[in-house]
């Protein structure tokens, strides 16, 4: 049972993060200050330093927030959209619009993220999640006997490949976005294609 008190204290918890994950979206982690997201997050900056401890350990729980909330999101877009092909591209959309936050993250704070164990390891385990349900999807289309069974954790990569490629349109387009969602589209027409032979 929860109390009162942890409940008030995972309340805090959230608002911080989502402080902080709304000031981090938009500026390099060295230019939001502890007092702006305290602020922003309606408490006091010694709140934070003891839910979190620093601003390194905050960005890196933010990262981990960001993570677990886009691969929920694929899951439930792929369990949504049913059987294949239509799973898969569900899954490609989810990707591409739930890990937005995180490639503004990555595009702003690059050296972090090669330098902090904790964004690291969030990463990494993301990056092994997201694989695993492309993997099931396209397990369960060739179980159901829609493609022909393959090494699917080798077809996965490609199609992670694929998407993370797809990124360049993200980071370096001016394409509005419902442009690049149709150009998405037909990037998982011809992998579809590919993956029907």
């Amino acid at each position: 049972m929860t109390t009162r008190r942890q409940r008030k204290y995972d309340d805090v918890h959230s608002r911080i993060l989502a402080a902080a994950s709304d000031g981090f979206t938009y500026r390099p982690m060295n230019l939001i200050g502890m007092d702006a997201i305290a602020e922003h997050a309606e408490v006091a900056r010694s709140v934070i330093n003891s839910h979190f401890g620093d601003k390194k350990l905050l960005f890196a729980a933010v990262v981990e927030r960001e993570c677990k909330l886009a691969l929920a999101e694929m899951w439930l877009a792929v369990e949504d959209a049913g059987e294949f092909p239509d799973s898969l591209k569900a899954f490609a959309l989810a990707r591409f619009k739930e890990t937005a936050r995180l490639f503004l993250y990555r595009k702003l704070n690059r050296q972090k993220f090669r330098d902090m164990p904790q964004v690291k390891d969030a990463l990494d385990r993301f990056l092994r999640d997201e694989r695993k349900l492309l993997h099931e999807v396209l397990q369960s289309a060739a179980d159901a006997k829609q493609i022909a069974k393959r090494d699917f954790a080798n077809a996965a990569d490609a199609v992670l490949g694929a998407l993370n490629g797809f990124q360049y349109f993200r980071e370096y387009g001016d394409a509005p976005e419902s442009e690049i969602i149709k150009i998405l589209g037909d990037l998982m027409d011809i992998v579809i294609a590919g993956l029907l032979k």
